[in-house]
């Protein structure tokens, strides 16, 4: 499940020191868990599907992608380059998109 690959990749980043990816992952799982608590209430028995995942995922890119917009108007390149790196790893989750062709 999608959801046990995002908590072990924060298990290993965790080990390997990667404060990044640690971060961008961590921030990620919130958002699943905030939806978890929403749509499948404790006790309840309900999980989340992996479709559900990708829905999180799929907004934090597109919020990635207005930052990163946003940054480069007002000339703030630091946080353009933190943000890119952020998006890079998030779409590390989403499937592979198809070519224009």
């Amino acid at each position: 499940m999608l959801l046990d690959q995002i908590q072990s990749d924060l298990a290993a980043a965790q080990k390997a020191r990667e404060q990044l990816k640690v971060d961008t992952l961590r921030f990620l799982l919130g958002a699943v868990f905030n939806l978890q608590i929403e749509k499948c209430p404790p006790g309840s028995g309900k999980t989340l599907e992996d479709a559900d995942v990708l829905s999180v995922i799929a907004k934090q890119v597109k919020t990635h992608q207005e930052s990163i917009e946003m940054f480069g108007r007002g000339g703030r390149e630091d946080l353009v380059s933190r943000e890119k790196a952020e998006l890079a790893i998030l779409k590390l989750y989403l499937p592979a998109q198809m070519d224009e062709e």
